[in-house]
């Protein structure tokens, strides 16, 4: 790798700190953990969440979002296109934050939904179409009743080589009531025997010492990489 022979399309998993003073070093920190008018502390790391090289470039350009408005328990789609500029076969990394400035809870400043990997020979570029599912994996936070909710507003969409390096940027509105679901599905309220017994769990699991399970919510991103631009 070293040599050029094989082109790297590894990324940082981590984001590694610019200095002991930019601890903790995360990506999904709140928004007066980042530089501003109010803070001295500047903890832009050295290499973001996300960071990687390689021998080749890569240009994104044509966003287009199919709607500007959807409801809380909808759906949209994006797509947008990626082209190897340079002289190598490469792979580049594209991943895909999300921004919510306004909501009941403060959120970090960006947090990554999704990510893809698209190869491409030199000169080669394709169209990468994701379809977002709101509810599941987009604008979902856990709101102050403990219950996981889609609120209504302005969405700020980030399509980036890293967490400090975006390349494409698009808003949409969510509309409607709020949304609130569970793991069993979108906009599902649990009922209180159900809470109670999660309640339940959880304090039987850490009386016994045992490690809490992770519930995990289904992505719902979807990328196909196998359409070439010109072609739908």
């Amino acid at each position: 790798m070293l040599s050029g022979r094989t082109n790297p399309c590894g990324r940082l998993p981590v984001s590694v700190p610019r200095g002991p003073g930019a601890q903790p070093a995360t990506y999904l920190g709140a928004r007066l953990a980042h530089v501003s008018e109010v803070s001295t502390i500047d903890p832009t790391p050295a290499f973001g969440f996300g960071h990687g090289l390689s021998y080749t470039e890569f240009d994104w350009s044509d966003l287009v979002v199919a709607v500007n408005e959807v409801p809380t328990d909808g759906a949209f789609h994006l797509a947008f296109t990626v082209r190897n500029t340079g002289g190598r076969h490469g792979t580049e990394a594209v991943q895909l934050y999300l921004d919510d400035p306004v909501a009941s809870v403060v959120q970090s400043v960006q947090r990554l939904i999704g990510y893809t990997q698209v190869a491409l020979e030199p000169g080669e570029a394709q169209r990468v179409r994701v379809r977002v599912t709101v509810p599941a994996d987009l604008a979902s936070f856990t709101g102050r009743d403990g219950r996981r909710v889609v609120e209504p507003g302005e969405l700020e969409l980030r399509l980036a080589a890293s967490s400090t390096n975006p390349r494409l940027t698009a808003t949409v509105t969510l509309t409607g009531p709020n949304a609130t679901w569970t793991t069993q599905g979108a906009s599902m309220r649990s009922s209180s025997k159900e809470r109670e017994r999660i309640r339940q769990t959880t304090l039987d699991r850490f009386r016994h010492g045992r490690h809490l399970p992770v519930v995990a919510a289904r992505i719902s991103l979807q990328v196909r990489l196998n359409c070439p631009v010109g072609q739908s």
